[in-house]
């Protein structure tokens, strides 16, 4: 089971990845999950395009706690 590593005594990282995230892209759904571990995060999941694939990663390298940013999201494109 993933811990729960805090910055401060108020802010865990994972609380900061979902605010980071949520930032950045206009919906953080249920297809889009990460594990925190010390202080590398692991995205996976499933975006719609490679630009959400590119912004999810940006958001999380721009936090100085974290180290690492393992970034397995899958795009798949929808059909309209």
């Amino acid at each position: 089971m993933p811990q729960s590593f805090r910055i401060d005594n108020e802010h865990s990282i994972d609380e900061m990845v979902s605010r980071a995230l949520t930032r950045v892209m206009h919906n953080v759904n249920d297809d889009i999950k990460w594990t925190v571990e010390h202080d590398r995060v692991c995205l996976t999941g499933v975006v719609s395009s490679y630009y959400e694939k590119q912004i999810a990663q940006e958001a999380l390298l721009q936090m100085p706690e974290l180290g690492t940013v393992l970034n397995h999201l899958q795009v798949e494109k929808t059909m309209k």
